[in-house]
């Protein structure tokens, strides 16, 4: 299995590895060593790359060879590694000889074993190990650690343990950095993709870009596409996803963990250590394991329990619980019986429910989703608009829209933010020049007239088009804005549009003022803030109405007849506007 090793486990590993090498290993840790090697991933992975490390020794000595010391018994030993151990030992010189290197590496070696090592030697990355024996230090050098393995992206009332302790929106976190959250709710994004929110009181610590070491208190992972395998190590467990959402409970002691899934799978590692190699056991979504270690044992025990779904926090507080907030997060699903469903009903800040335009030649297709979720977990809105197969003539446009309370909760005269996720799962294959995928606030809801040129119903305004007029096929996020003189102009973002990538969206409103200011983070990545910008808008925001619709729609323009079916498809979720 591919589950990190802990530091005391890597070092009996690389001893019983030297122990063989240097043939002085007993039958019993012989037996030992081949059931590490034969049942665990990692330990599969170390003891090949020392194994490839002692021949490049003798290659690189020439004529020396490795210490022959006296071989234990041979009545006992375990045939795959005794043989290992005997060739490393007494083939030596025979070993220094390049050709016959070759021939040995190539034709006696590829057993059953060595074949899937190899294989995992070059699919997986190296381990990842805080500290090393003195033992291998005496050969290769600790990887490099990177300086930042995770980043800050949410924070929502939090109290430290100590004032120096304190954390905010944007930090960046390197290994080693201890989070002692004493209240609160904080939220985290490793490098490698991986979101974790952490609820208080929680000690923490993000080891490296796929892994966090949680020492007390709760945590929920959300983990998808690329950042699968990601890792939580407890005292009691280590748990490493295989693709799901999941909840961690460590106790004050340190010495129990709860593990519940909520989508996908785990993998719990429960130490066995210095028996054998970990014991491996498998959760799937709905299930709960715990994990307890008694006092002085080095043993764990694993049994699954009743659910533990209740005792997680899987989201900051917004969808009705908190008073200064108008939320869209699509929770409800399909229905007009409340707000939050789609395509809902007015309340909760929403002048009315969202409003969906297709037209016969751009088709729009909304629907409510829950198999691919976005960073904020759960269910989320998905938009696919289509252009049929060989229409023509002026431009068309379709999408969805909705209007804003403009005095409520929220009040639209001072200034307040907009968030949400957006995911880009389909982009046009015959993009014209002149296209447009665009996000904005308008002072007008969706006809025939509210899409113009000029913009003139329109305040803030981000959209996608080609990547710097090259007319390479290649796409990015600009922002449209009224410069001093009065005129419009687009300001690139230098952001790329991917199908499959995720852009966090936050907008900050200032209608007095009549500017705004966007952010864009990518994949959970840390936000790239931009300066303020004049709204597109002529006139002022009360003249305006403070443009309170809410618009995300596609601009087609006219093109030649063609049997392409052209199309657009995006997914939203966590919309969230709140007074600043």
């Amino acid at each position: 299995m591919n589950t990190p090793l802990s530091a005391e486990q890597l070092a009996m590993l690389c001893d019983l590895i030297f122990a063989l090498y240097d043939g002085r290993i007993t039958p019993e840790d012989r037996a030992r060593l081949e059931d590490w090697v034969c049942h665990h991933q990692e330990a599969r992975r170390v003891y090949v790359q020392y194994m490839n490390l002692f021949a490049s020794i003798c290659w690189d000595k020439g004529q020396s060879s490795p210490p022959t010391t006296a071989s234990p018994e041979h009545g006992t030993r375990a045939p795959l590694l005794g043989f290992l151990a005997d060739t490393f030992r007494a083939g030596g010189d025979f070993l220094a000889r390049p050709l016959v290197m070759s021939l040995l590496f190539t034709v006696v070696l590829p057993s059953l074993i060595l074949t899937v090592v190899l294989v995992s030697l070059y699919s997986q990355p190296a381990p990842k190990v805080a500290s090393q024996p003195k033992a291998v230090a005496r050969f290769a050098e600790a990887p490099a650690v990177p300086s930042r393995v995770a980043w800050v992206t949410k924070v929502h009332q939090c109290e430290w343990r100590n004032a120096s302790d304190a954390l905010s929106e944007g930090d960046a976190l390197s290994p080693g950095r201890q989070i002692l959250l004493a209240k609160g709710l904080l939220e985290i994004t490793f490098a490698h993709g991986a979101r974790v929110l952490l609820e208080g009181p929680v000690a923490f610590d993000p080891k490296r870009a796929d892994m966090g070491v949680l020492n007390s208190g709760n945590l929920v992972a959300h983990v998808s596409g690329e950042a699968r395998g990601f890792a939580v190590e407890t005292p009691a467990a280590t748990i490493v996803d295989l693709g799901t959402e999941f909840g961690v409970a460590v106790d004050d002691e340190g010495s129990a963990a709860t593990v519940h899934v909520f989508q996908g799978e785990v993998e719990l590692s429960v130490p066995a250590f210095p028996s054998g190699p970990p014991v491996q056991h498998h959760l799937t979504a709905g299930r709960t394991g715990l994990v307890a270690r008694s006092d002085g044992q080095p043993n764990a025990t694993f049994t699954e329990t009743a659910s533990a779904a209740d005792r997680f926090v899987r989201r900051i507080p917004g969808v009705g619980e908190r008073a200064d907030a108008v939320v869209a997060d699509f929770s409800g699903g399909n229905g007009d019986k409340t707000p939050n469903q789609f395509p809902g009903v007015a309340g909760a800040g929403w002048a009315a429910a969202w409003d969906v335009r297709s037209l016969p030649e751009l088709n729009c297709d909304v629907s409510i989703e829950e198999s691919h979720p976005l960073l904020g977990g759960g269910k989320y809105l998905h938009v696919v608009m289509r252009r049929d197969p060989f229409s023509t003539g002026a431009r068309a446009w379709a999408g969805i829209n909705r209007r804003m309370e403009a005095k409520n909760s929220v009040d639209l005269s001072r200034r307040y933010v907009i968030t949400f996720n957006l995911r880009i799962d389909a982009l046009s294959p015959s993009w014209v020049k002149d296209d447009r995928m665009s996000i904005c606030g308008r002072s007008r809801s969706q006809d025939e007239h509210a899409v113009d040129e000029q913009g003139g119903s329109i305040g803030w305004h981000i959209y996608v088009a080609d990547r710097g007029g090259r007319g390479d096929g290649a796409k990015e996020w600009l922002f449209h804005r009224r410069n001093a003189a009065g005129s419009g102009a687009a300001v690139p973002s230098g952001i790329a549009v991917r199908e499959g990538s995720v852009y966090s969206f936050r907008i900050a409103v200032d209608p007095d003022a009549k500017q705004w200011t966007p952010s864009i983070a990518v994949d959970g990545g840390p936000p790239t803030a931009f300066k303020p910008m004049l709204m597109r808008s002529v006139g002022t925001a009360k003249q305006n109405q403070y443009w309170p619709f809410l618009h995300f729609y596609w601009l087609t323009h006219a093109r030649d007849k063609t049997n392409t079916t052209d199309k657009l498809g995006f997914a939203l979720d966590s919309l969230e506007i709140t007074a600043e």
